[in-house]
């Protein structure tokens, strides 16, 4: 089973976004990452300037442009992602938009739209969504 770890997910992350930016692993900086824990609702909009997991319940949009969320085991989404990566282990039921990576873990449940340039889903994850890997449309988004 895969373990979600501030080691694993700080690595996927910067690894990622530096990508995107152009960067070498070498020239980026460790990124900070917000953990939201699993005791915690919000409903509304998250709009963050670094790395997300979501362990906790959230309703509405979490929007990242520049920074990687990911989905914990126990997460739930009940709406819209925006984000450069995204990575599912529990529940996102909405539309992810990823500029650069989705990823669907074995533990992931997906129901809605994905949209990203690249998608990657594990053995095992459920997914009920339609898929856009179109980049056209993703750039129109942001």
């Amino acid at each position: 089973m895969n373990k979600l770890t501030n080691h694993n997910i700080d690595r996927t992350f910067t690894s990622l976004t530096s990508q995107a930016r152009g960067q070498t692993e070498k020239e980026s900086q460790p990124e900070s990452i917000t953990l939201l824990g699993a005791g915690i609702t919000i409903t509304g909009e998250i709009y963050a300037e670094e790395h997300l997991i979501i362990n906790g319940h959230v309703e509405g949009t979490v929007n990242l442009p520049e920074h990687g969320v990911a989905v914990g085991i126990d997460g739930q989404v009940h709406g819209k992602i925006f984000a450069q990566s995204i990575k599912v282990l529990g529940r996102v039921s909405g539309q992810i938009t990823a500029e650069v990576l989705a990823e669907l873990r074995e533990s992931a449940c997906m129901e809605g739209r994905l949209v990203a340039p690249r998608v990657a889903i594990d053995d095992g994850a459920y997914l009920k969504a339609a898929i856009d890997t179109t980049r056209a449309y993703i750039a129109s988004q942001v």
